[in-house]
């Protein structure tokens, strides 16, 4: 064998070693990124077996159905206009326009409505979506039990203060469906209108959206009181003003029916009223509007029936200035199906949506949200 045919081993250049260990480093890289991309999928998973455990967990049972006694004998006028021989054109009325979204919200409702209409001596009912049934765990464990006794006359839901322990998860949850309107920025230098101030929990929310005053209207003596020392105990007297008049179509003196959250000058069928009434003074939106020379930028409106009523008094307000309304329709089968078609004759520039919280109830604190549609990009805007 020749010298020259013995190979030598070629020796590890530098360059050769930093390949090598780049090579290495970046394994081990992606090896820890894999460690942290599967810990993240278990973690995930754990939740979601977690979360689903939850619904069969003994203490959660009745979450996952519907049985509210009260609201079923609250629908029944709900259970008759069904069957009204316009109801087709009252629906296609109402989803005219509509996104899909608010379309299978309001089918949603119906469809609940018409199943217990057919199944009313059932004491429960399991037609809610493993999603609503989730949701309503959270209610309960992330909501209810955040709620603090601080003494007998003071309550706290994070940075809210009440005299009374009464969070409606409508409210401080869910805001009024508040998170459906677009363009929140041009509230801040707007009026907002809270028609139906009950004890001051929804200006605790809605104050956060305005610079400006809002002015509650509120007549019911026991709620007045309450409402007071909710606005004191948040710091909000320069910001709330409190209207103690009823709002109505017009001017004048009506007898106001009393129930707690649910008084009115309009009885609803299933609701239990006090045997006494008292008298109180109304005025129209318009016109105090007007005398105070306001621009309006929202209006939230839960008046227990008397939507309509408050409407007709609120027209030229809402046809010249176009707030936002955040409207009450679950209190009469009139109000759910034709007040939505009313407005939108008033103003075809109103775009509308169907809110309906997951709480307790089927139909219970479902809103009509009005606002502008918003205008068309031109080229010069692009």
């Amino acid at each position: 064998m020749k010298d020259t045919d013995i190979k030598t081993p070629r020796k590890r250049t530098a360059a050769g070693g930093k390949d090598s260990r780049d090579r290495n480093k970046e394994l081990v890289e992606s090896v820890q990124q894999l460690r942290e991309k599967t810990d993240e999928l278990l973690k995930i998973v754990q939740q979601t077996y977690a979360r689903t455990s939850d619904l069969w967990n003994s203490g959660y049972t009745p979450l996952r159905f519907y049985g509210s006694k009260f609201e079923k004998e609250f629908l029944q006028p709900f259970f008759d206009y069904v069957e009204r021989p316009d109801f087709e054109d009252r629906y296609l009325s109402l989803i005219h326009g509509m996104s899909p979204a608010s379309i299978r919200e309001c089918n949603k409702v119906l469809a609940r409505i018409r199943y217990v209409k057919g199944h009313r001596e059932s004491p429960r009912y399991n037609f809610l979506s493993s999603e609503e049934q989730l949701q309503k765990v959270k209610l309960q464990t992330d909501f209810r039990n955040r709620i603090l006794q601080i003494s007998d006359q003071l309550f706290a839901y994070d940075q809210y203060l009440l005299p009374i322990n009464h969070f409606e998860v409508c409210v401080f949850l869910y805001k009024h469906g508040i998170d459906l309107v677009r363009d929140k920025i041009c509230l801040r230098d707007k009026t907002i209108i809270d028609a139906g101030g009950f004890i001051g929990d929804s200006v605790l929310v809605l104050q956060e959206y305005t610079d400006k005053q809002i002015y509650s209207f509120e007549v019911n003596p026991s709620n007045v009181e309450l409402f007071k020392k909710s606005v004191e105990l948040n710091h909000l007297s320069s910001k709330v003003t409190l209207v103690e008049k009823a709002l109505w179509s017009k001017r004048t003196t009506l007898k106001f029916n009393l129930c707690g959250s649910a008084s009115s000058l309009k009885k609803l069928h299933g609701i239990s009223y006090e045997p006494k009434t008292v008298k109180v003074p109304t005025i129209s939106l318009d016109r105090f509007v007007k005398e105070n020379q306001l621009e309006v930028g929202l209006i939230k409106v839960d008046l227990e029936g008397a939507e309509s009523e408050f409407l007709k008094g609120a027209k030229h307000t809402i046809k010249t200035q176009k707030p936002v309304l955040l409207l009450s329709i679950y209190h009469k089968p009139s109000d759910f199906f034709e007040l939505k078609p009313m407005l939108e004759s008033w103003v075809p520039d109103y775009e509308f949506s169907i809110f309906n919280p997951v709480d307790n109830g089927i139909l219970l604190e479902t809103m009509i949200i009005a606002q502008k549609k918003p205008q068309p990009v031109t080229g010069e805007e692009k």
